[in-house]
């Protein structure tokens, strides 16, 4: 949220939230924009680049957590700390 001479000019809100102060991820659409922009690159050119990461990216997480859906709050707490590959122990 921005809040300029106390009103509130730009702001975003993402409603799927499970706990207040807890961000979800929000992807930067903007970011391959931006980087074409510095670069001089021509407009548009490298967000299929940009898209193709994204999915491979979801892929990798999808993979990861497949199994995390069965489980209760405090066997996924128990299941390490995210950063290990899948099969690998903590």
């Amino acid at each position: 949220m921005t809040i300029h001479a106390r009103e509130e000019i730009r702001s975003s809100y993402d409603g799927d939230h499970h706990a207040m102060g807890r961000e979800w991820v929000l992807p930067n659409i903007f970011a391959p924009y931006e980087a074409e922009y510095e670069l001089a690159l021509e407009f548009g050119s490298l967000w299929d680049e940009w898209m193709e990461g994204m999915r491979r990216q979801l892929a990798v997480l999808t993979e990861r957590y497949s199994g995390m859906g069965d489980m209760k709050p405090g066997q996924k707490a128990a299941g390490g700390n995210g950063n290990q590959e899948p099969g690998e122990e903590e």
